[in-house]
């Protein structure tokens, strides 16, 4: 078994608005079933050592999908200063039966298309008229 490990740029080109748009409705459907485990993320601010920078842990399993994962993801104030960009983060994705990681990847786009898409998802059942 080999691991998929995907950089920003590889990323990007796995993702669309479109799609995008109907995993959030699908994970929100499946959320409102039961049929994802997502505990509440954990969060670790790092103000109180000195740095202007938090992280959010956050876990998921996705019972249809035979998928388990977590997204590392982060703000680093101390990353404008060297050119960095201020979020930071990982996918890692893993098969729920035995733990092998099937995936690494950069989790910034991943957070920007999934806030984006959620508007769009609320939007389409929200708005009065048809989007």
């Amino acid at each position: 078994m080999k691991t998929l490990i995907l950089n920003t740029e590889e990323t990007l080109k796995h993702l669309s608005v479109d799609m995008a748009v109907e995993t959030i409705d699908y994970v929100f459907r499946e959320l409102g079933s039961g049929r994802i485990n997502m505990p509440p993320k954990a969060h670790t601010d790092m103000s109180g050592i000195g740095h202007e920078a938090w992280c959010n842990a956050m876990p998921a399993y996705l019972k249809d999908r035979q998928v388990g994962g977590i997204k590392w993801i982060g703000g680093f104030g101390e990353n404008r200063n060297n050119h960095l960009p201020y979020i930071m983060g990982l996918l890692v994705l893993t098969n729920p039966d035995n733990g092998f990681v099937k995936s690494v990847m950069d989790a910034r786009l991943i957070s920007d298309y999934r806030t984006g898409a959620s508007a769009a998802v609320f939007s389409r059942y929200l708005c009065h008229k048809p989007l």
